[in-house]
């Protein structure tokens, strides 16, 4: 059954490159048609029929050229089908709906786009090809000796009968083969990365005993695959020979001549190449349903994700406003109606010049507000306006102007430095950028400058220096929101002096998340996502702070006072804990009430 979610095939240049494969396959049907012609007449022409023969020789080669004209065209339309689909898979990667293991992305973009574009290039392309040829021959068999073609026809039906009985063993064993090799690519990948833990804790024998043990269930998951995979293949090699004695016999009983016999074992033998690749079809076919079941969740969620970009995009074309909501200053944010189970989150008004220290112990909700502020989680409820425009509702393109956003836990993307730091303002100058966050002389020791490439995570810079790289991608054009998650964990003593300079400078509005944040800030007003009471916490410039002195959420560094303000008076912590209490007792009773 055609798939409704992989992308259609007939499209395009594919929808030609198929159309081309149809083609061949008519051309091989018309010689294997030219060939039953002649070569009874090659037959009985005797020693002057040598032009008869040649003929014969050159239609042979003429096969082999179309062979190669053949797998050039499917191997490209195959390659280009499984682009399509790699769109798709690192989209979906990148705006997972859930959470994803490397190991588990890995294998999808290698065997299960192996078995797609196998399916197109090896399984399409014979179809395309072989179908036509093979009903070429039956009509020259037909025209050459009707009680051949019968026996050609049912040895064909019986042929197909057979793949079509081995496709459903083979589909569940293909299934079960991607399972186990699935489990073992997640605990490769994990095992990989926990790889320092695993050798201070003298591990390392355990964790590869564990992977051979799954090692061991993928061979024998992959020998029964093999077994009904076997089978397809040897009953198409066999086919062919089954087929030649079949019209030998049935030749000689029904009383042909030898020439009419030759003909037919000959023309037969031209089936060989076609029936054997079509052997083959159904293995690929089957891969690629096992294939499917993983693929189609991650095409949907990559397409919606597209359709949430298009429409966000229509959105922003019919925008009429695009000043502030009243009363705010030109880049100021405006942050509302951010709940979650607990109840409401403090609603945030932040003038430009503002910095904003976002705390609770609630770790959830603070990333959750995280989320929110950069337009990172789909169904939000919340509003975030920044200089004006409504962020959740705009194109991701769209809103990196507005917002800058680095993060300890984040690591840097593969590619040199100077794209590195020109992420989000590709017309930035990095050397500028650099030198801003006290990275420009380092670099440019380097022995290929910014244009060295960074690899498993920003290497070869040091963390710290990584950390000062986010930082430069972030302040790149001065978005009038700076986001910083725990960045100054990441920098040393010299980077967190970097960062206190452009704090300290920095003309939009900070919200920064630190577990020390008098390190790189002296004035700070402070966001306690656990406070349940409805409040709006509203953020002057550093400014204006300096010259009205404390207030209720204002920190000066200094003072004495905890750095993280007071405690909530009605925390969101507190009422989860209540809640889970209520929870715990009410299934006790529950259990209570069934013993009696």
């Amino acid at each position: 059954m055609p798939s409704k979610v992989l992308p259609a095939l007939f499209v395009g240049r594919r929808r030609w490159l198929i159309a081309a494969l149809v083609g061949l396959g008519l051309f091989q049907a018309a010689l294997s048609v030219f060939t039953a012609y002649l070569t009874p007449r090659f037959l009985v022409a005797g020693g002057g029929g040598w032009w008869l023969g040649a003929t014969l020789v050159l239609g042979a080669l003429l096969v082999g050229g179309v062979r190669i004209v053949e797998r050039v065209i499917s191997e490209e339309a195959g390659q280009d089908y499984v682009r399509e689909v790699r769109r798709h898979l690192i989209t979906s990667a990148l705006v997972p709906d859930k959470a994803q293991n490397l190991g588990a992305t890995i294998s999808r973009s290698s065997n299960d786009l192996s078995a797609v574009k196998n399916w197109v290039a090896q399984g399409i392309a014979p179809i395309a090809t072989g179908i036509p040829l093979i009903l070429g021959i039956l009509v020259s068999m037909f025209l050459l000796t009707p009680s051949l073609a019968v026996v050609l026809l049912v040895v064909l039906l019986v042929f197909g009968a057979l793949m079509r009985a081995m496709a459903e063993p083979l589909f569940r064993r293909a299934r079960g083969v991607r399972k186990v090799r699935g489990k073992m690519s997640g605990l490769i990948a994990d095992t990989v990365t926990a790889g320092e833990a695993i050798r201070v804790s003298g591990g390392v024998k355990a964790e590869v005993q564990r992977v051979d043990k799954l090692s061991a269930k993928l061979v024998r998951a992959s020998r029964e695959r093999a077994m009904i995979s076997g089978a397809m293949r040897g009953s198409a090699a066999s086919i062919t020979a089954v087929l030649s004695v079949l019209v030998a016999i049935t030749g000689t009983f029904t009383g042909a001549t030898a020439a009419d016999i030759t003909t037919a074992v000959f023309v037969s033998g031209l089936l060989a190449t076609p029936i054997t690749d079509l052997g083959r079809v159904g293995e690929y076919r089957q891969n690629l349903n096992a294939a499917r079941v993983k693929l189609e969740p991650i095409i949907i969620n990559a397409r919606n994700y597209n359709q949430r970009e298009r429409r966000a995009a229509r959105a922003l074309k019919r925008m009429r406003h695009h000043g502030n909501p009243p009363g705010l200053a030109h880049g100021a944010v405006h942050v509302a109606d951010m709940r979650d189970r607990e109840g409401r989150i403090p609603e945030l008004v932040a003038a430009p010049g503002s910095r904003i220290l976002l705390t609770g112990q609630s770790t959830k909700r603070v990333e959750r507000v995280i989320r929110d502020l950069v337009a990172d989680r789909v169904g939000s409820d919340s509003w975030v306006f920044v200089a004006g425009r409504q962020i959740d509702g705009m194109p991701a393109k769209e809103r990196r102007p507005y917002i800058g956003f680095a993060s300890r836990d984040i690591p840097v993307e593969r590619g040199t430095i100077s794209r590195a730091v020109r992420y989000r303002a590709r017309e930035s100058d990095a050397l500028e950028l650099l030198d801003r966050v006290g990275l420009r002389e380092r670099v440019e020791r380097l022995p290929d400058g910014i244009r060295t490439t960074l690899r498993r995570g920003g290497e070869p810079l040091t963390p710290a220096e990584r950390g000062l790289v986010k930082l430069a991608r972030a302040i790149a054009g001065d978005p009038p929101l700076l986001i910083l998650d725990q960045l100054d964990d990441q920098l040393d003593p010299p980077g967190r002096a970097v960062l206190r300079e452009i704090l300290e400078h920095y003309p939009g509005c900070v919200i920064i998340r630190s577990s020390d944040p008098e390190s790189v800030m002296d004035v700070y007003d402070i966001w306690n996502v656990d406070e349940l009471r409805d409040s709006q916490i509203l953020a002057l410039p550093v400014h204006a702070l300096q010259e009205r002195g404390p207030r209720r959420t204002t920190h000066f560094s200094g003072s004495g006072e905890s750095p993280f303000g007071s405690p909530p008076s009605r925390s969101a912590v507190d009422r989860a804990l209540e809640r889970e209490a209520m929870a715990m007792a009410t299934a006790a009773s529950e259990e209570d009430e069934d013993d009696v």
